[in-house]
């Protein structure tokens, strides 16, 4: 999951104003003097005029837990995604988001893994897949 702040109201080297519109209809706040973006699903940022400092958590899709073989043979827990921060410089441009999905949990088989997220240039790796138990092996 993908969150992005900014400082509301800056002005690039010029003075020119700092605009912004989204894709992927992210859910938004203020906290004092910043502004929060977090999306659920895939999008962009896109600069419009102006930069601004930015601060991004990027949070990656978790792994499918292994499932069970029988009664008495479980499978192993998923790994957790992965998290990058960054501090990038939001400039004039298109900005693209990817939320990662979590993997797919196994029925008598191993899950799958978790699927990366990005935020520009930082990306954040899926958790691994759980292990399913193999009797005998």
């Amino acid at each position: 999951m993908p969150l992005g702040a900014f400082k509301a109201g800056l002005l690039g080297a010029a003075g020119v104003p700092f605009t912004y519109s989204t894709t992927g209809s992210p859910s938004t706040g203020v906290d004092g003097s910043y502004t929060w973006l977090k999306w659920t699903g895939s999008g962009s940022f896109i600069v419009d005029s102006g930069s601004s400092a930015g601060e991004v958590l990027v949070v990656a899709g978790g792994g499918g837990g292994g499932g069970q073989a029988n009664a008495n043979m479980h499978g192993g827990g998923g790994g957790a995604g992965g998290m990058q921060t960054a501090t990038p410089t939001l400039t004039v441009g298109t900005h693209t988001v990817t939320v990662g999905a979590g993997g797919a949990g196994g029925s008598n088989n191993s899950g799958t893994n978790g699927s990366n997220s990005v935020f520009g240039s930082t990306t954040s790796a899926g958790g691994g897949k759980g292990a399913h138990y193999h009797y005998g092996v």
